[in-house]
């Protein structure tokens, strides 16, 4: 398997995690690859980027946005406790499913790009400050924007803001 020849050289060349992205990969969540790749990745210790969030790239559909579904990725995080995944975008539309998951698992992570601040505060008050954090996605987004809803739900409470600017990504990196 070349990938996972791939995969080593990358990690012992410094790379800090591994982003999966199942509708573009065109793989759905279940697929036993995803479960070789992550028992292949576990002994590097970092985390794990997961696209999380229903949406069709391409002018038509074709049928893998579903691969996004947040709920569609729970037997893969059951099934690696050890590896922080960090739901990119919180689900999208439906970030109450990405919140869920990391209500049952702690070792899920909410990056908030493309979530207004209420859905922020709640990814907070349900995962805890340590397990959310600041996402963009930019190009595809205003940074400015983005960065706002952070200030807003830290307010006044710095450490808060450290935590989600940089500080919880840092501390998965360490």
């Amino acid at each position: 398997r070349d990938w996972e020849k791939e995969l080593h050289q990358a990690m012992e060349a410094g790379c800090k995690g591994l982003k999966i992205h199942p509708i573009l990969q065109r793989i759905p969540p279940e697929d036993p690859f995803y479960f070789d790749l992550m028992e292949a990745f576990t002994p590097y210790g970092r985390p794990v980027e997961i696209h999380s969030g229903e949406f069709s790239f391409y002018i038509t559909e074709d049928g893998y946005s579903c691969y996004g579904d947040a709920r569609r990725l729970e037997k893969l995080i059951a099934a690696f406790p050890g590896i922080p995944f960090i739901m990119v975008h919180m689900g999208l539309y439906y970030p109450e499913r990405a919140i869920e998951l990391a209500r049952r698992y702690d070792n899920v992570y909410l990056e908030t790009s493309f979530q207004p601040v209420r859905v922020v505060r709640e990814a907070v008050r349900v995962a805890g400050r340590e397990r959310v954090m600041f996402g963009s996605d930019w190009p595809e987004s205003n940074q400015k924007y983005a960065l706002s809803i952070i200030r807003k739900v830290a307010g006044e409470d710095n450490d808060l803001k450290e935590r989600l600017t940089g500080g919880n990504i840092l501390a998965l990196l360490s």
